[in-house]
């Protein structure tokens, strides 16, 4: 009899895989790891047990957003995020493990990073994000990653706490690191303000990658973890900028600027050199060495025939 209990009360669960054990026909509290466990003989089941995989899983998002300045922009990236087990739905009378289907975490995901974004490019410019992306990834990272965003009370994760924690010394690496930090909170305020993020993370990008890379050992979890039952272990950028189709007409709108610059020029040079022409044939004329109008000749008063301009045809 006793043989027979302690075969039945041991089992083995596959590498990269987790088990919650089936009692009475529901998931129990507790999570096997893989290799060797034990389990109560004949109340316990690993059989119809819930079978978790742990494998790293990534997923690519893409999707457009507007910039404060109406120019359309585009981001790719990337996350890399695993199922823990251990994060435990705390809402019922006995916790269980979370369970959501892949699409929902997916689906989940992608919003959180659209809405994130979408607000930010509602308050910024498109060269605020432009050379910024280190800003942007950190930022988004730290929304999914961290039990709050780290512009949200930052000196906590650069003081003593989080340094024995994660092994890093703050102090030594980045000396002056607390004091330069005072300059991006607002008086009596433990939050970096709304306008200044981006180059808050920018700024910050050494300490803040390591505390971001430092915090996937702790269990702590910010709430879309929580919700999902994942550690979101790394977000990156891939792309983030403006569209093919706008950075054309930012072209076009360049070369506007240019032709319109060097067309009062040269109606300023032709004012100087013809007295007598009026301002608007003058700018006529400088718009026809731009390309843009039609080249004819016009009698200036005294008698002599320079080559004017009308703009048009037939003008």
């Amino acid at each position: 009899v006793i043989v027979v209990l302690i075969l039945n009360s041991l089992f083995t669960v596959p590498a990269a895989y987790a088990l919650v054990l089936n009692r009475f026909g529901g998931r129990v509290s507790f999570v096997c790891p893989e290799g060797l466990n034990f389990k109560l003989p004949f109340i316990d089941s690993a059989k119809n047990g819930y079978l978790h995989s742990l494998k790293l899983k990534t997923m690519r998002i893409t999707f457009f957003f507007f910039s404060k300045d109406k120019r359309k922009m585009e981001l790719k990236a990337l996350i890399r995020y695993q199922t823990n087990p251990h994060i435990l739905n705390r809402e019922n009378l006995l916790p269980r493990m979370i369970d959501v289907d892949q699409n929902e975490i997916t689906d989940g995901l992608r919003s959180k990073v659209e809405s994130v974004i979408g607000k930010l490019g509602r308050t910024r410019s498109w060269e605020d994000f432009h050379g910024n992306s280190v800003g942007v990834e950190y930022y988004l990272w730290s929304v999914l990653g961290l039990i709050r965003p780290i512009h949200v009370r930052p000196r906590e994760f650069f003081e003593e706490k989080v340094e024995e924690e994660s092994v890093i010394n703050f102090d030594k690496d980045y000396p002056g690191l607390l004091e330069k930090l005072d300059e991006y909170l607002p008086e009596n305020s433990n939050e970096v303000s709304a306008d200044r993020r981006l180059e808050f993370y920018k700024e910050f990008s050494g300490p803040i990658g390591e505390v971001l890379r430092a915090h996937q050992n702790l269990n702590v979890f910010s709430k879309d973890e929580e919700a999902y039952g994942i550690d979101v272990l790394e977000f990156t950028l891939e792309e983030l900028g403006v569209t093919e189709t706008t950075e054309k007409a930012m072209e076009s709108d360049r070369n506007a600027k240019v032709i319109s610059t060097a067309v009062r020029r040269t109606a300023r040079e032709i004012l100087d050199d013809l007295p007598g022409v009026s301002p608007q044939r003058a700018l006529t004329s400088a718009e026809a060495a731009s390309g843009v109008a039609e080249q004819t000749n016009y009698v200036v008063e005294g008698g002599e025939h320079k080559p004017l301009v009308l703009l048009g045809k037939g003008a």
